[in-house]
């Protein structure tokens, strides 16, 4: 389930975070009753271009002056990014996006290498492998995002029908002529969010 997924211990949470990358779909892409046979040839030939990897004494890299600048670039709006946020869980993701856009262009540029038989590994990252890694790593956070919105999701609506409840019991002398109840925030702080400090308690986050 969407909530199993995003692991509900803390602790937890926060290493898988750092350690893998998360993908969403909120529908099924395709259907396989039953799976083809692999193409052999097409299988024997991706795994004989990836075993050059395993043969290279050196795997050293290094990026080439543009990607250098696109990295820089790169790390410089992470920082950024982390500022503006409080929330843990996409500090945590923002601490390991750079670590884990960079393992990733090493892998892009030994797999292309690889798959197009150059002679020789020079170990040079250019752009457009570290764009690409990039990318996925941001799909990734925004992914992981849209993850903690769907888990929340049905909680928060529980949530939402009790304080429309009790809104309707508790303030229903506020009631205006037109059908309406107006509150100020400070009525509504006042009485759901009275102890904020308690586990599981309404925070004003939560209300607002």
């Amino acid at each position: 389930t969407f909530s199993a997924c995003r692991f509900p211990s803390r602790t937890i949470q926060s290493g898988m975070h750092r350690r893998f990358l998360f993908f969403i779909a909120q529908e099924r892409g395709r259907t396989i009753i039953y799976p083809n046979r692999p193409d052999e040839k097409l299988l024997d030939s991706i795994t004989s271009a990836l075993r050059r990897i395993s043969d290279l004494s050196v795997t050293e890299c290094t990026l080439n002056d543009c990607a250098s600048q696109a990295w820089e670039k790169y790390q410089l709006q992470n920082r950024k990014d982390l500022d503006r946020t409080s929330d843990e869980q996409e500090r945590s993701r923002l601490n390991s996006s750079p670590n884990q856009a960079i393992k990733l262009a090493m892998l892009f540029s030994l797999s292309s290498w690889a798959v197009k038989g150059d002679l020789t590994w020079d170990g040079i990252i250019d752009e457009d492998m570290l764009g690409l890694a990039i990318d996925l790593v941001d799909h990734a956070i925004k992914s992981a995002a849209l993850l903690d919105t769907i888990a929340n999701r049905q909680r928060i609506e529980e949530k939402a029908d009790y304080v429309l409840a009790v809104i309707q019991h508790d303030f229903l002398g506020s009631l205006e002529d037109d059908g309406w109840i107006r509150l100020t925030m400070s009525q509504l702080t006042k009485r759901f969010c009275a102890n904020p400090s308690r586990v599981g308690s309404t925070t004003t986050t939560e209300l607002y």
